[in-house]
């Protein structure tokens, strides 16, 4: 995936500010990783997840909707099939993400990792400069609602093996094959 993408980290507090007059639309659309959900306004892609059953898709529907205070999510297919024409062009993207100061720290971070890098939880707690929380930096890249574009699939345990991921480790796997590092 490209590193020319653009990044907005917001924090919780100020997203209705960043969103507001925007028509939040969610839809299902192909991936090289399986089909995946993608959450954008025509100007931001907000959220891409890969959910694997009707079940994973409502709990992520009412997580994000939740979170962002939303009360529905617009369909509109035109908009997503254009999202998911940029992602498999590896465009760039303008991608709004809003969470904690700590998960910001942390997002902030997985969006300088290159590809084909990997990185272990420990090594991201020491850098943001809370050694310590090797377990709270594990939560907030789970917490991450773009994985495929800050690459939470990059991460690892301080041992080497791959640890968990929120939509799977076979598709962790295969992110990591795709790069070259498995």
């Amino acid at each position: 995936m490209s590193s020319l993408h653009t990044f907005l980290f917001v924090d919780s507090a100020a997203l209705s500010h960043h969103l507001s007059g925007w028509k939040v639309c969610g839809g299902a659309c192909p991936s090289a990783y399986g089909e995946m959900f993608l959450v954008a306004t025509s100007k931001y892609l907000l959220a891409l997840c890969y959910p694997d059953s009707e079940a994973a898709l409502t709990d992520f529907q009412k997580y994000f909707m939740a979170k962002y205070h939303f009360s529905e999510l617009f369909e509109d297919k035109d908009l997503i099939q254009g999202w998911s024409q940029r992602i498999l062009e590896d465009d760039p993207l303008p991608i709004l993400v809003s969470g904690t100061p700590f998960q910001l720290k942390v997002w902030r971070y997985l969006s300088t990792l290159p590809f084909g890098e990997t990185t272990t939880y420990q090594k991201i707690a020491r850098t943001i400069g809370h050694p310590d929380a090797a377990r709270a930096v594990g939560s907030a890249v789970g917490a991450n609602p773009v994985s495929l574009f800050l690459p939470c699939h990059r991460v690892l345990r301080k041992d080497g093996s791959l640890g968990g991921y929120r939509w799977g480790l076979q598709r962790k796997k295969q992110m990591l094959a795709a790069e070259g590092v498995f």
